[in-house]
């Protein structure tokens, strides 16, 4: 019996494994095949003594905030609009489950991210440089605009290679779990890759962040190499010549510095924005919101009905689907009690980052370094000081609870 639910389990996994490739078709496919995901589950996996699983105070934590944005919605001045985001995010807390579940009872999961997503992942780099080239890619989306591979008209192609850059390098780095050499060199020339690619798109929030994790990896290795000379010139190689890539590529570099700097002062060098003036539009208004009701908030999705408002609208940028700060967000549409949550996730994801910083950079346990750079993603995607995406959006709550759980799983698999 145990066979068959280990079996079943197997097969599960690769399932699980899809999921991220699928953003790349849109919201449809990935939500589709998480709800069978969790039917699956919750029928075949439920009353399974025989597989041990470490629970986490984390769902707890994630339960009492997701009955909090139900009741805030069903106390919203648009119910229905309001609740179909708040009660359907409870799908998240099941990713997060299924995910630490599988990982804490498959030993050999790594493979399983080998085959279903680190190879494909590597075919979408594939791709979006094939694209760049040719200006087309490989199914024949063109280049239009910007750099974003199969997700032709929507540019978010190097949010995605960020944010699921470090699933990606856990399973190079575990391939090559006996070889720390290998794991070094393997997973340094995919990050130099990643990061030119994510250059060459122009999402300049994904392209910071990827230099942050560039230094990080350097920092963390360079105790290992110091001594080896080979290793140190292989190093000085890429860096310079991932460096000269970029100076040398001037309208993105202009993309990324003059446009940037440009658009934090107005045309009449009068004003500064926060990053520029839509953005500090949105902000305005999330803010006013918040200071209308400031404990509770106006509930899940209202921002975009609220900023229409009189009272709360300062200008043509301040309506949009969200605020494009995630802090700003839960402030407006959860007020301080959902802000409570919010930085209360930031602080223990801190915490457990300083763990395993302190242990990573002077020693050769590669697993560390996988929990590591999946914590590293983490904060960057929720400092707060950083434009961000829709927190309760299909694809920017996929790409944060999908690594929450590969985070918890990898914790609870290399601490037992």
């Amino acid at each position: 019996m145990t066979n068959i639910l280990l079996g079943k389990l197997s097969i599960f996994n690769y399932f699980v494994f899809l999921i991220p490739l699928l953003i790349v078709t849109g919201p449809f496919l990935p939500d589709f095949l998480l709800i069978i995901l969790i039917f699956y589950y919750l029928i075949n996996f439920k009353n399974i003594n025989q597989i041990k699983f470490k629970n986490n105070f984390f769902y707890l934590f994630f339960i009492i905030y997701y009955l909090y944005i139900c009741l805030l919605s069903l106390f919203s001045d648009s119910l229905i609009f309001s609740l179909k985001s708040s009660f359907f995010f409870i799908r998240y807390f099941f990713l997060i489950l299924i995910i630490q579940y599988c990982i804490f009872n498959d030993e050999k999961f790594y493979k399983k991210i080998n085959i279903v997503f680190s190879i494909p992942f590597l075919f979408i780099i594939f791709d979006a440089y094939f694209q760049y080239f040719f200006e087309f890619n490989t199914v024949g989306i063109k280049w239009v605009g910007r750099l974003s591979g199969f997700f032709s008209d929507e540019w978010i192609l190097g949010s995605y290679i960020f944010n699921f850059f470090p699933i990606a390098l856990t399973g190079i780095f575990l391939f090559f779990e006996n070889n720390f050499k290998k794991s070094f060199i393997y997973g340094f020339i995919f990050l130099n890759i990643s990061i030119y690619l994510v250059f060459l798109t122009g999402e300049r929030v994904a392209f910071f962040s990827m230099i942050i994790v560039y230094f990080f990896y350097l920092f963390l290795f360079y105790f290992y190499f110091k001594k080896l000379k080979f290793y140190k010139y292989f190093i000085t190689l890429f860096v310079i010549l991932i460096t000269c890539l970029i100076y040398f590529n001037t309208a993105q570099k202009d993309w990324h510095i003059k446009r940037t700097l440009n658009q934090f002062i107005s045309k009449d060098k009068k004003q500064i924005y926060i990053f520029n003036k839509g953005y500090d539009e949105m902000y305005q208004t999330a803010f006013k919101m918040f200071k209308e009701r400031p404990l509770f908030g106006y509930g899940n999705k209202m921002f975009r009905v609220k900023c229409k408002d009189l009272n709360f609208n300062v200008g043509k940028y301040s309506c949009s689907t969200h605020p494009h700060n995630f802090y700003l967000q839960v402030l407006a549409e959860n007020g301080l009690i959902g802000f409570f949550f919010l930085v209360s996730l930031y602080i223990y994801l801190i915490k457990d980052f300083f763990f395993f910083f302190k242990f990573s950079y002077k020693s050769q346990n590669i697993k560390q370094y996988c929990i590591f750079f999946i914590l590293l993603s983490l904060i960057l995607n929720l400092f707060p000081f950083f434009p961000t995406g829709n927190l309760f959006n299909n694809s920017m709550a996929l790409f944060l609870f999908y690594k929450i759980g590969f985070y918890l799983g990898l914790k609870s698999l290399f601490s037992r």
